[in-house]
């Protein structure tokens, strides 16, 4: 996966996200097959300007997940829980604007689409 998200945080913040996880799909019925997937994860932010006191900051992490993949003639749907824990908060805003900073502890839901 390569997942990308821009952030307008008084300026524009371009983060990359690249993790690299191993799949483990259980038998199931002909159409569904739940799977499992972990493995390491990546991100870069850049472009921060003078709103981070890290810029082009990087970091690494663990990911684990679950879902199912949908099989529909050609099409693969593969929706997914995705947790992700970040070994260093790598957005953190400057002091002078109220300290925020990223969290270490990331959950998302994402759906896949395969041809």
């Amino acid at each position: 996966d390569a997942l990308y998200r821009r952030y307008n945080i008084g300026g524009t913040v371009n983060h990359f996200e690249f993790p690299i996880l191993v799949k483990y799909r259980f038998s199931g019925a002909p159409l569904v097959h739940p799977f499992v997937d972990a493995g390491p994860s990546f991100n870069h932010v850049s472009d921060p300007g003078m709103f981070l006191d890290r810029p082009n900051a990087s970091t690494a992490g663990f990911t684990i997940g679950a879902g199912i993949e949908v099989r529909a003639l050609i099409l693969r749907l593969s929706p997914e829980l995705r947790y992700t824990r970040w070994r260093d908060k790598n957005i953190n805003l400057a002091p002078s604007n109220s300290g925020l900073s990223s969290n270490q502890n990331q959950v998302e839901f994402l759906v896949g689409f395969t041809f």
